[in-house]
């Protein structure tokens, strides 16, 4: 494996760690921005990594040139990596704060959320709220967040080899 892929692996995930750790601790989970933005922001955010990861091994490694299927192993080892470390992460995340997840779905945030809703009315309220909360786990939470990531930076990956390719001039 290419070091240099490792090292923005590792930078990466540690930089979403501590982004999420700053949502997760400072109370923002439960607030527009970090229940619905903050982790598209995270998984937005992999694409500069990854072109600096092909940038770097094509121009310092390999004098300026690199093949497509480099420039995708590359790309791919800092997917890979980041998608392991963050779903540990995300799961044990998740699995630290289910009681807060229990008590939002018990809150007069929530409560106020459904009520907004004319199909909730419908279903009835305790049995919403009594659902959602069977339904935690950090098992479909981890993949409720690894699935999307995966998504859009297999996609990046493959864009950013095919742009930042260079074969030698003949």
């Amino acid at each position: 494996m290419n070091k240099k892929a490792l090292t923005i692996a590792f930078i990466y995930t540690i930089l979403v760690i501590v982004y999420k750790l700053i949502i997760w601790q400072g109370g923002y989970t439960f607030t527009n921005f970090g229940f619905k933005y903050s982790h598209i922001i995270s998984v937005l955010s992999i694409i500069p990594f990854l072109i600096i990861a092909i940038k770097w091994v094509r121009d310092k490694e390999q004098g300026g040139i690199i093949s497509g299927r480099d420039a995708m192993r590359m790309a791919l080892i800092v997917v890979g990596i980041s998608a392991i470390v963050l779903s540990v992460y995300n799961y044990f995340e998740f699995k630290f704060s289910m009681d807060s997840y229990v008590d939002y779905y018990k809150s007069e945030q929530y409560m106020s959320y459904l009520i907004k809703d004319p199909k909730a009315k419908e279903l009835g309220y305790d049995k919403i709220i009594e659902f959602q909360i069977s339904q935690l786990s950090p098992f479909k939470a981890t993949t409720g967040k690894l699935f999307p990531f995966l998504l859009l930076s297999l996609s990046a990956s493959f864009i950013c080899a095919v742009f930042l390719k260079k074969n030698p001039a003949r």
